[in-house]
C-alpha cells in the first residue's frame, strides 16, 4: 500500500464511512455491499501473486479497481464477473482445495480493514520500486525484496482505540 497512497486514500475513506473513527472495525463491517472497494483491495492483493497477462490486463501494475464496475449515474459498484476471482487458483482447487479458504480471506479482511483504519502507510526512502525486477527476487520460488515503510497513527483516538483493546486481552490484564 505504501506505493499505491491513492488505493490506500479510497479504500480508508471506504472504511471511515462504514466504520468511523470511534470504533475499530469488525467482521461485521464486511460485505460487498458495504465496502466494495475493500474487498477489491483484498482480491487484488492476493492476485498480485499471479501476474499472468493471458488473465490480467496490465497484469504487474497493482490495481483494485479491476475488480469493480462503477455505475456514476446510479452512484453504485458491482463486482467485475469477467475478471478471474484470484480464490478461484490461490487456494488450490477440487479435492485439494485449502479448507481453511473462507478463514483465510476473513483474516485478510480484518487485516487490512484494521491496518488501512489505524495507520497510514508511506514510503520510506528514495528507493525505485517501479518494476517487477526491482520489487521481487525470481529464483526457485520469489519473493518481495526487503523494503522500509512507515505505519503512521492515523490520529491520538486510534492510539488510544488501539491500547485500550489491547489491554483488554486477558493475557495482557495481569501484566
Amino acid at each position: 500500500m505504501s506505493l499505491h497512497p491513492e488505493y490506500q486514500a479510497k479504500a480508508r475513506a471506504e472504511i471511515d464511512r462504514i466504520v468511523g473513527p470511534d470504533r475499530l472495525p469488525s467482521v461485521d463491517d464486511r460485505g460487498t455491499n458495504k465496502m466494495p472497494y475493500l474487498e477489491a483491495v483484498v482480491l487484488e492483493a492476493m492476485r498480485y501473486m499471479s501476474r499472468d497477462p493471458a488473465y490480467y490486463t496490465n497484469a504487474s501494475d497493482f490495481n483494485p479497481e479491476r475488480f469493480l464496475i462503477v455505475d456514476e449515474k446510479a452512484s453504485s459498484v458491482r463486482f467485475n464477473k469477467a475478471t478471474l476471482d484470484p480464490c478461484e487458483y490461490v487456494f488450490g482447487f477440487g479435492r485439494r482445495i485449502c479448507p481453511g479458504l473462507d478463514m483465510t480471506v476473513q483474516e485478510l479482511w480484518i487485516a487490512m480493514a484494521f491496518v488501512l483504519w489505524a495507520f497510514e502507510i508511506k514510503k520510506k526512502g528514495e528507493e525505485n520500486w517501479d518494476t517487477d525486477e526491482e520489487r521481487f527476487t525470481f529464483a526457485f520460488t520469489s519473493q518481495t525484496k526487503p523494503f522500509e515503510c512507515e505505519f503512521i497513527p492515523r490520529s491520538d483516538k486510534v492510539k488510544e482505540l488501539i491500547n485500550s483493546a489491547y489491554s483488554a486481552i486477558p493475557h495482557v490484564r495481569g501484566r
